[in-house]
């Protein structure tokens, strides 16, 4: 089964200079999206995509205590799952989390290479694909990961002091080409709400 790229996410690589995040924009879909979902404390929103809906709070708890005891990449704060939404099957989702950077990687090159190392190690047995890019005034850094099963893509914004705010989206390798453009049309629903924390990223 061949996986189309999105139309636009993938053109940029993480190969180019750190500073060059390029700036997409993406053909939005209404009609393929569910309701915003709002998080205030961290100046984000976005619409899931169509069908994609929260997960009953009990899912989410466990989730929750599950990544406490797991963690995420060596040397973090605690990963906090704020929600996840999933289709009616379970076969896609997406999650929405934070966590905090290594008190030691405190400018914007550091950040962009320790999530580089620890995402190619996490994911050294896949086919892995980064970029960079620029969703209105976020800087991004996003990965697209072939596993047997499914298409990931995980998405660190970067626009906040000591954290990242990550959007993962999993899709099933069977239903990519009928899901994709709901996701991408999830993508371009990102904005920011309030304003944040832009200290550190000198």
């Amino acid at each position: 089964m061949n996986i189309l790229f999105f139309s636009s996410i993938f053109l940029c690589s993480c190969k180019n200079s750190q500073e060059n995040f390029e700036l997409l924009y993406f053909n939005v879909n209404s009609n393929l999206l569910n309701p915003v979902f709002a998080d205030s404390a961290h100046g984000f929103s976005f619409c899931p995509p169509k069908g994609w809906n929260a997960v009953v709070p009990e899912t989410l708890d466990r989730v929750r205590e599950k990544m406490k005891k797991e963690g995420t990449f060596p040397g973090c704060g605690p990963y906090d799952v704020i929600q996840i939404f999933s289709d009616s099957v379970k076969m896609n989702f997406c999650i929405l989390s934070t966590c905090t950077f290594p008190p030691s990687k405190s400018r914007l090159q550091e950040k962009i290479a320790f999530i580089d190392e620890q995402m190619r190690e996490k994911f050294s047995q896949y086919p892995i694909h980064p970029g960079k890019i620029r969703l209105g005034s976020w800087k991004v850094l996003q990965y697209r990961i072939l596993t047997e099963h499914q298409v990931l893509f995980k998405l660190f914004f970067l626009d906040l002091s000591n954290q990242w705010i990550q959007l993962d989206y999993a899709i099933a390798r069977s239903v990519y080409n009928q899901k994709i453009e709901s996701v991408e049309s999830s993508l371009g629903s990102v904005r920011f709400i309030t304003k944040r924390e832009k200290g550190g990223m000198e």
